[in-house]
C-alpha cells in the first residue's frame, strides 16, 4: 500500500450453499476488490434461476453482509429469514418492533427524533423515565430505527435476539465445513489460474 492507494491481488470464490446438505449450489469468482455485499443478491438469485424447485426459508450470512438493503432484498425478493450477523457489534440489541422499541432491560425507549427519515429512540433511564434493571450490563444510549420494519435490527418472524435466531446462525458452521473442505480437499489454497 502506498499513500491513499491500496494495491492488491487475488480472487474471492463466493458460494450460496445448502447448510442441511452441505453442499455449493451456486458460485461466482470475483477480483479481491468487489465487496460481498454487491453479490450477495445477484448470487441468490442465481441461485433460484438454476434450481427452480429452489425454496428456501432462510439465508445465513456472516457480519460482511450486513446491509439493510441485503435484509430486504431477501424478504421482498425470495420472502425467506435473514439471518446475518451486525458488523458492528456497537449496535445495541434492542426488541419490540420499530413503532415500539424495548431496551435489553425490557423497558420501551423513549422516541427523541427522527434524523434522515429514520427515528432516533433514547434508553427511559437517561431521560429519568425509568430504573434499569440492567444498569452494568446495558450499554444502550441512543438506536436508530427504520421506520416501518427493521429487518437488520428486529428480524423478520424470527426475533433477532431470540434463542430460535442464535439457533439458526449457529448453521452456519455446516458452510464454514464446506470452505474447510475445498480449501484443504480440493486444493483451493494453492490454485493458480
Amino acid at each position: 500500500a502506498q499513500g491513499k492507494y491500496k494495491w492488491g491481488f487475488g480472487y474471492y470464490f463466493h458460494l450460496v450453499i445448502d447448510a442441511n446438505l452441505e453442499l455449493p449450489i451456486a458460485g461466482r469468482l470475483s477480483f479481491w476488490n468487489e465487496r460481498e455485499k454487491t453479490l450477495a443478491i445477484p448470487l441468490l438469485k442465481q441461485a433460484y434461476n438454476g434450481l427452480p424447485w429452489l425454496r428456501t426459508e432462510t439465508v445465513l450470512a456472516d457480519a460482511a453482509y450486513d446491509g439493510s438493503y441485503i435484509f430486504e432484498d431477501i424478504v421482498r425478493e425470495f420472502n425467506a429469514e435473514p439471518i446475518i450477523d451486525l458488523a458492528t457489534k456497537r449496535v445495541p440489541l434492542v426488541s419490540g418492533s420499530a413503532e415500539r422499541p424495548i431496551c435489553p432491560g425490557g423497558l420501551p425507549l423513549v422516541h427523541r427524533r427522527k434524523v434522515r427519515g429514520q427515528n432516533e429512540w433514547g434508553c427511559p433511564v437517561r431521560f429519568g423515565k425509568a430504573m434499569c434493571p440492567l444498569p452494568e450490563k446495558c450499554s444502550l444510549k441512543v438506536a436508530i430505527v427504520n421506520p416501518g420494519h427493521d429487518y437488520r435490527r428486529f428480524g423478520y418472524h424470527v426475533p433477532r435476539i431470540s434463542p430460535q435466531w442464535q439457533e439458526l446462525y449457529n448453521k452456519r458452521t455446516a458452510i464454514e465445513r464446506v470452505f474447510s473442505r475445498l480449501k484443504d480437499k480440493r486444493r483451493l489454497n494453492s490454485h493458480c489460474f
